[in-house]
């Protein structure tokens, strides 16, 4: 049997120590998913009534499946429990592996999504291997048929090498990645919610067609006013350079386009608060590219930029203002459809006094804050996992 050492090993008793420390290491072995899986078909309901589950592409895991219409009457089911692996016949080389959740308990899958029990090994360990390119890829390749989605029945899949530890360091290994998800999904869902309140914010602090929001600062009560940007924003399109990639050079300043940064260099064209709106260019039209900024920067000719007039209109205030204007409506061309300057600078916006807007831009900008700090912690920690798994398995 082949016997391999990850970068990282555990032996007993250990937390995770570099290969190597160890007098006496504990090589992993090469054995097959039938000594650890035992498939389940017990058999469900028909099409029509079933619960339905499916698993999602590159390890996504198992979710419910949604449709619009029933499945027919002739289509057998099989019962999942909760715990158990399931692999998509069809989506083998698209990492289609996952472990069913408790709240999918007694759902329903065909057998194009089959299902085992785990009768040795631990669930979480034996997940990640599974979803190692390693692993998928090799031996998906390997499988009968001509599709590019080939069919891996579940005979071939249990008898596919995998390369293992002793049970004691898969465990470790799978509460390791385990915390870690749970982690991940932790911050996710702060993620999630936090931009559900910003949603709902502004719908509610911004002023509808009546010139009054929903939800407002204690003291203030005065209807919001309809102006157009250009008797309240100045705007400094004439100080912006286009420079092709190959003539930049390599600084720290953000250089930027339609969509945002595009690169940094040596240099700027701009320095101040200002706020950047897409000329022509914008990959997302329905969410028009809109940005705040604030110091030295490189602007090229694709984005519009503007500044509020000091007294009268908040830049931070303005960034969502302008967020919030269907600008879809106000674009001419074809392919590459342009916010032409004198357009943008007769769109209409409501503002309320300088102090509200003040106070609306400064929550929307620590929102904003919070966000941005919860996606880079998900970054980080999805970064850690990839790095651990990279060195923990062989």
């Amino acid at each position: 049997m082949a016997k391999q050492s990850p970068s990282y090993h555990f032996a007993p008793g250990d937390t995770v120590s570099a290969a190597g420390k160890h007098s006496q290491p504990y090589p992993w072995e090469q054995r097959k998913p039938k000594n650890y899986l035992r498939e389940s078909r017990i058999l469900g309901s028909t099409g029509v009534d079933a619960k339905k589950l499916t698993v999602k592409l590159w390890g996504k895991g198992v979710v419910e499946k949604k449709e619009s219409i029933s499945g027919s009457s002739n289509t057998r089911y099989y019962i999942r429990h909760a715990g158990q692996l399931m692999y998509g016949k069809l989506d083998f080389l698209h990492a289609a592996f996952g472990i069913v959740p408790k709240e999918l308990d007694k759902y329903e899958s065909t057998a194009d999504s089959p299902a085992f029990d785990i009768i040795d090994g631990n669930p979480k360990f034996l997940l990640e291997s599974f979803l190692r390119k390693e692993f998928y890829l090799r031996n998906g390749q390997r499988a009968n048929g001509s599709r590019k989605a080939k069919r891996i029945h579940e005979k071939d899949f249990l008898e596919m090498p995998i390369l293992v530890p002793y049970k004691s360091e898969q465990t470790k290994i799978g509460n390791l990645i385990n915390s870690l998800d749970k982690t991940i999904t932790l911050h996710e869902e702060q993620h999630r919610q936090l931009e559900r309140l910003k949603k709902a914010l502004l719908q509610k602090m911004f002023a509808d067609e009546t010139g009054y929001p929903a939800l407002r600062f204690k003291g203030f009560t005065a209807k919001w006013e309809q102006r157009k940007l250009g008797d309240i924003t100045r705007r400094y399109d004439n100080l912006r350079v286009p420079v092709t990639a190959s003539k930049r050079k390599h600084g720290d300043i953000p250089y930027y386009g339609a969509n945002g940064i595009q690169d940094f260099v040596s240099g700027y064209t701009h320095d101040g608060e200002f706020i950047l709106v897409a000329e022509d260019g914008a990959r997302d039209p329905k969410n028009y590219p809109v940005n705040y900024v604030n110091g030295k920067i490189w602007v090229n000719n694709h984005a519009h930029v503007l500044q509020g007039i000091q007294g009268l209109a908040n830049n931070l205030f303005l960034l969502n203002g302008i967020k919030k204007i269907n600008i879809v409506a106000y674009l001419v061309g074809g392919s590459r459809a342009k916010l032409n300057a004198e357009t943008l600078m007769q769109l209409s916006i409501k503002l309320p006094s300088i102090h509200e807007q003040e106070k609306i831009g400064q929550l929307f900008q620590s929102l904003d804050k919070t966000i941005t700090l919860h996606d880079k912690k998900i970054q980080y920690l999805k970064q850690l996992k990839r790095g651990l798994l990279q060195k923990m398995f062989v």
